[in-house]
């Protein structure tokens, strides 16, 4: 079983058009897209964790798959939480670089 979101990675008119907000980590854009993303609170960052984490347990304990595999290319949502965490540590109280700490 694979997970992913697409988080800046994503197609804005897309999701638009499925009633889905284009968010990020950050709203710093990829260079391949007409606009910024939405930038996540904390408490969104902290909801999306808690999903993966359910979506993984339910996954192996559920569905009976041998394991998870999360797709953080560039980009997607995790692997934008990395960059962001480390970024915004820098300038900021690191809460958000904790919040990813955490997935470990």
């Amino acid at each position: 079983m694979q997970l992913s979101a697409l988080g800046r990675a994503a197609l804005p008119d897309v999701l638009a058009s499925e009633g889905h907000s284009y968010v990020a980590p950050s709203s710093i854009p990829l260079s391949s897209r007409p606009c910024p993303p939405r930038e996540l609170t904390t408490h969104e960052v902290e909801d999306y964790h808690g999903s993966y984490a359910q979506a993984a347990k339910n996954a192996v304990e559920n569905a009976g798959f041998d394991g998870v595999k999360i797709h953080a290319a560039y980009g997607y949502l995790i692997n934008s939480s990395f960059k962001v965490a480390a970024i915004k540590d820098l300038t900021n109280t690191g809460e958000v670089l904790k919040l990813v700490a955490s997935l470990d």
